[in-house]
């Protein structure tokens, strides 16, 4: 039965809310056999204007539904209806912090691993509740961290109903919000963790998002935070942004009007180089410290970055990240992918990596992955990148012989050359040639 007193119905939230908080699976079936959905929908509906109610309401919704695709469903459906209170409750309370931060929690917990309920928040105005929140409570540490990372639930997923996406938070002007919680709140994890990850799955579907960043400056505010805040969820996000901001973008879009790159070569090459080595064990930041590595390299003409990477000594990172992660789809293609990068056209950077190492590596590459596209093209180029690169022929000839060593390479080589009508674009070319050193 539903308490009559205001007073009272907050108090029995507040232990729901705590014990969902902290309870085991097995209280939290015992709550939910017990007709919990049905209180707390009764919570929601009768008390709208009791900000107290509502805030630990919401809080028991956010913390019942933590991981949970079926009590995330009860709690959506009758009596319950979370979703449409989630977004009243924002409404009705938009200066109080207890209620919006509740709500956000309990929305980014929705949010998570549905396209459906993505989209029902989506066509009921989430994107603009969340902005609210964030505008009435910029200095709240908790509202922003929970609204960014709603607003990062949200936006992840490879859909085309994902670009869609992107573009509604853009119009929105979401990016300014985005660059103000970071800079207020320059180190809280929670702020960061969700906004580099929204950086990061907006840039990856739109130009216009990129460039909006590129110009607020974003990359300063990540390597900060890289630098400063030693957490492995910061660094694989951190990473993948300043990655993803870099996908085609020619060198005229990452320089600034006045001609300065926002995009410190060397601060940038420090970074990464420190997130490969602090988390060796760690495939998402080592995927995406190598993803970074190749796309800045492909749009940084001068070879600046290219260079402080060598002088760095990278070599030994990327030949580790593929022994450690070789069973690793993303790793190793990215890997191999930041390895071309670095060699193609660079007889002193193929010196740096004509070891056996890397040999052993692309052998292994193609062997755990050959049916994938993308692996054989990076593979693939970067054996014919070695060969062709080498200007001594003395080293030429120690890598030709590595590779003769490897007893199998030029069996999987002419697999890949029969595949003719799998071949992309230069991948042929690029076989032959290594298929004829080694004859």
């Amino acid at each position: 039965m539903c308490p009559k007193s205001s007073e009272l119905h907050k108090n029995v939230l507040l232990s729901i809310s705590l014990l969902a908080d902290v309870g085991s699976e097995r209280n939290l079936s015992t709550l939910f056999e017990n007709n919990i959905v049905e209180l707390l929908g009764q919570s929601l509906k009768y008390y709208q204007d009791e900000a107290d109610v509502q805030h630990w309401a919401l809080n028991a919704i956010a913390h019942l539904t933590t991981g949970s695709e079926s009590r995330k469903s009860a709690l959506l459906s009758e009596p319950c209806e979370a979703g449409t209170a989630i977004l009243q409750a924002m409404k009705l309370h938009i200066g109080d912090s207890g209620v919006q931060h509740a709500a956000l929690f309990a929305m980014g917990n929705l949010c998570s691993g549905s396209p459906q309920r993505k989209q029902f928040f989506l066509e009921n105005g989430a994107i603009a509740s969340i902005m609210s929140a964030l505008a009435a409570h910029s200095l709240h540490p908790g509202v922003q961290g929970q609204g960014i990372l709603a607003a990062s639930n949200i936006s992840a997923g490879d859909s085309e109903d994902m670009i869609k996406t992107a573009s509604l938070f853009l119009e929105a002007d979401f990016s300014g919000l985005l660059i103000s919680a970071f800079e207020n709140h320059p180190n809280d994890a929670e702020v960061y963790v969700g906004g580099l990850a929204v950086a990061a799955h907006m840039c990856k579907r739109s130009d216009k998002w990129r460039l909006q960043l590129l110009s607020k400056g974003l990359p300063t505010l990540v390597v900060k935070a890289l630098d400063s805040l030693n957490h492995s969820n910061i660094q694989l996000w951190g990473l993948a942004a300043l990655s993803n901001i870099t996908i085609d973008l020619d060198r005229s879009s990452v320089l600034q009007a006045d001609g300065t790159n926002p995009v410190d070569n060397k601060e940038l090459a420090r970074v990464v180089i420190s997130a490969l080595q602090r988390y060796p064990d760690h495939a998402g930041v080592i995927g995406q410290g190598c993803a970074l590595i190749g796309n800045f390299i492909a749009v940084d003409t001068e070879d600046e970055f290219k260079q402080r990477l060598l002088d760095s000594n990278i070599a030994p990172c990327l030949i580790k990240a593929l022994r450690n992660h070789g069973d690793q789809i993303e790793v190793v293609k990215y890997a191999l992918f930041a390895v071309g990068q670095l060699v193609n056209g660079d007889p002193i950077a193929c010196g740096a990596f004509t070891s056996d190492g890397i040999v052993f590596c692309i052998y292994h590459s193609l062997q755990q992955f050959e049916e994938h596209d993308m692996i054989r093209h990076f593979a693939c180029s970067l054996t014919y990148y070695l060969l062709a690169s080498q200007q001594e022929d003395d080293k030429r000839q120690g890598c030709i012989s590595r590779m003769k060593e490897s007893k199998g390479l030029d069996v999987i080589l002419q697999r890949v050359l029969a595949r003719q009508s799998d071949l992309g674009k230069g991948i042929g070319k690029w076989v032959s040639f290594a298929l004829e050193a080694l004859s």
